[in-house]
């Protein structure tokens, strides 16, 4: 597949998938935003943000290192239940929100909707269809509830959750960890979890891993080597990166930065979505040529995913 078409095919993956996104996000209570404005609007890594979204995907195009399929069965509960009545109120906040955590950490998600509060088993229908939604949830692997906050209405219940950390074109990035703030509601004499209205906020690698990788896939390329870099090819001004091969000097790179507002970055936009903005990371490279190198983190590690050409003033 040429440049053109691999460009055509990612962008027709996006597309598809933000109508999906977009009809799961209303079930649940989430709205979309729109790719130019989520990158100029763009908060802080560390902002809250709604509950990322996943890819039920195992193999195929779009599959890059760092994503790992689900290892179980995510379509039934160990009840085996089929309605959706909703299971007894917890006694407290915090036993409504381990029972949930709990049910999604082990993929039992007919059994995690029985513990969603009203307004949530309303919005998003049926219990098949909160199953179904899970295809665009972050997949948690443990969690840890640190403290929890009641309120006359409501209870604030704070914990940090583990995910499975990936990176695909289908839905972008996936945190390694997280911190929630999970609302459980008052309901029939106990507490039962307000997902709709909880707050997950992804905890990628630390930025300073960005240079290291940048830096090590700079030697790579001048040996004329892909090593370190995103399978599939790269993204953006690759021929750019094509003049690593050979090239000669020190490797020496600029500061760590945030993707630009630019028409440059339309291939990471069609590739990833508007979320591209709060995760991937620009390296300058000064030398041996001059390029800006993006980077995404990938578990605890970073990727180089393309190349756009120098900005004024990155460059030797």
């Amino acid at each position: 597949m040429d440049a053109a078409a691999e460009v055509s095919s990612r962008r027709t993956q996006r597309i598809v998938r933000d109508v999906v996104v977009v009809v799961v996000a209303l079930a649940v209570g989430f709205g979309a935003a729109a790719a130019y404005s989520a990158l100029r609007d763009r908060g802080s890594r560390g902002g809250a943000s709604a509950p990322r979204s996943r890819s039920g995907a195992t193999s195929g195009h779009g599959a890059v290192p760092g994503f790992q399929p689900d290892a179980t069965s995510r379509n039934v509960g160990s009840s085996g239940s089929t309605d959706d009545a909703p299971a007894p109120a917890a006694r407290t906040p915090r036993d409504a929100v381990a029972s949930f955590l709990a049910f999604e950490s082990h993929d039992d998600f007919a059994s995690s909707f029985g513990v969603l509060a009203a307004p949530d088993r309303a919005s998003v229908r049926s219990r098949s269809e909160w199953i179904d939604a899970h295809e665009h949830l972050a997949p948690i692997t443990g969690f840890e509830i640190l403290n929890v906050d009641v309120a006359s209405d409501h209870a604030d219940v704070h914990a940090e959750l583990n995910l499975r950390a990936g990176l695909d074109f289908v839905t972008g990035d996936t945190a390694p960890r997280a911190d929630a703030d999970l609302v459980a509601l008052p309901e029939d004499g106990g507490w039962r979890v307000a997902y709709a209205r909880s707050r997950i906020t992804p905890q990628y690698a630390p930025d300073a891993g960005a240079a290291d990788a940048a830096r090590s896939w700079a030697s790579w390329r001048q040996r004329c080597h892909t090593d370190g870099e995103m399978a599939g090819g790269l993204l953006g001004a690759t021929y750019v990166a094509d003049r690593l091969c050979h090239s000669r000097g020190a490797v020496e790179t600029g500061a760590v930065t945030e993707l630009p507002d630019s028409p440059a970055v339309e291939p990471f936009l069609a590739a990833f979505g508007p979320e591209v903005g709060e995760w991937a990371r620009i390296v300058p490279l000064q030398s041996p040529v001059a390029m800006d190198v993006v980077t995404a983190p990938v578990g605890e590690s970073w990727l180089v995913i393309g190349v756009l050409e120098a900005s004024p003033g990155s460059g030797s």
